[in-house]
């Protein structure tokens, strides 16, 4: 019987989740638990997919887990394979989707409106990425860098998009990485859903609150919605409590 809750090994020796790791401490361990069961992972490849989080090469997983560089390469085919994705950025992307499914709290704060062909843009809706982009300090054009990167696009496709010429699209993400504290595209998608599932519940309060008022709004406004009223005022209470208990 296959073991699920094997963290990737740390030289650290520290307790899963890594404090010096933003990509491993992400999700906790009951979630990747989870996840390797939801996406039907191996143990093994499940601790190719918490390396490729904590944006390590191939090279030094196949040091940590003691195996060959090429079985760790084989391992990636067999995971795009698997998830029908053919980079680590949509890899990330694919897990974090399957995570946000699973997660009702924050599934709360998502709309769903979908972006066809483009499945990073679509993972988070437009007004997140605005408030993502004012938390992190990022010009418009800086965010759209960003969601480029979600959606996993060449620098070419990117400047060709903006108009632009190859130096410029390179110098944003020079800039990016220098404003995040990244050196790659793996790293960048990590720190940015880091920002939001720290911004998840305060965004989910400020939903409660909103259809509160309208609640209340709707209870002066006619006597007969008084119980349309409380009952959309328990139920929002109800869901931001098994939230908090999550």
């Amino acid at each position: 019987m296959a073991v699920w809750n094997v963290p990737l090994p740390s030289k650290s020796g520290a307790d899963f989740p890594t404090r010096g790791n933003p990509g491993l401490s992400l999700l906790p361990l009951s979630a990747w638990t989870c996840l390797g069961m939801t996406l039907r992972l191996s143990p093994r490849e499940m601790q190719i997919v918490q390396g490729v989080f904590g944006d390590r090469k191939e090279e030094t997983i196949a040091g940590e887990l003691g195996i060959s560089p090429h079985t760790v390469n084989t391992y990636f085919q067999r995971l795009y394979a698997k998830l029908g994705v053919s980079s680590r950025p949509q890899l990330i992307v694919r897990v974090m989707a399957e995570y946000l499914n699973r997660e009702q709290s924050v599934m709360a704060v998502r709309n769903h409106r979908r972006t066809r062909g483009n499945p990073g843009l679509s993972l988070l809706p437009l007004s997140v990425w605005f408030s993502l982009g004012m938390a992190l300090r990022l010009s418009r054009r800086e965010t759209q860098i960003v969601q480029g990167v979600f959606d996993d696009r060449k620098e070419e496709t990117i400047a060709c998009e903006f108009y632009t010429s190859l130096y410029p699209a390179n110098s944003y993400f020079q800039r990016l990485y220098a404003k995040l504290r990244v050196s790659s595209r793996p790293g960048l998608i990590v720190r940015v859903m880091a920002e939001y599932l720290a911004m998840a519940p305060g965004m989910l309060s400020a939903r409660v609150r909103e259809e509160d008022g309208t609640g209340k709004a709707l209870a002066r406004a006619h006597p007969k919605n008084r119980r349309r009223a409380g009952d959309m005022c328990s139920r929002r209470c109800l869901d931001a409590l098994r939230a908090c208990v999550r």
